[in-house]
């Protein structure tokens, strides 16, 4: 399975919270109980450290609904430009990983910062 694609604006200073619905199918959601979830946000791909290491937090395992988000404090330490992200999906039972989505985070600037 390809990872899907999803570029995504990231606020200085702001909360950045969204709710994924992870699927087995189209319109079918993969039940969640036994996985685990890992992402963070780098510059540049082939940068050592990251910018921020993502929350994820599975909400509804039966739905396949998983929080995703970095706090306020997270995003004001981030560089106003373009990173790049993915989120990675493992099956804690068999070990097998997942790349299920990646993309571009855009970063605006804060005035008020």
């Amino acid at each position: 399975m390809a990872a899907g694609l999803l570029n995504i604006l990231v606020e200085q200073g702001s909360t950045f919270s969204r709710t994924l619905t992870v699927e087995q199918t189209a319109g079918v959601p993969l039940n969640l109980t036994g996985y685990t979830f890992a992402s963070k946000m780098k510059r540049q791909l082939s940068d050592a450290n990251a910018a921020a290491t993502f929350t994820l937090t599975v909400t509804n395992a039966a739905a396949g609904q998983v929080n995703w988000g970095l706090t306020a404090t997270q995003t004001d330490a981030l560089a106003a430009q373009v990173h790049r992200y993915d989120i990675e999906m493992t099956n804690t039972g068999s070990g097998a990983v997942t790349r299920i989505l990646e993309g571009e985070a855009w970063v605006s600037g804060s005035a008020t910062k």
